[in-house]
């Protein structure tokens, strides 16, 4: 997944880069590294955007 796919995929899901941290568990830095093209994305972080639709966002965020 490129930078600009992740990009896209989160505007698609309307989530935001820490809305992504906390629901894959990961620091936010991570997430900003994915998003700038410093670090990969993981193939799991992927499948599981692809298979997200809006509604389930909120399903399965964790509570603050």
């Amino acid at each position: 997944m490129t930078p600009d796919e992740l990009r896209a995929e989160l505007d698609r899901l309307g989530l935001s880069q820490g809305g992504l941290s906390r629901l894959v568990a990961v620091g936010d830095r991570t997430v900003r590294r994915w998003c700038t093209g410093d670090q990969e994305v993981p193939r799991s972080v992927d499948i599981m955007l692809d298979l997200l639709g809006p509604d389930d966002v909120a399903e399965y965020m964790p509570e603050d």
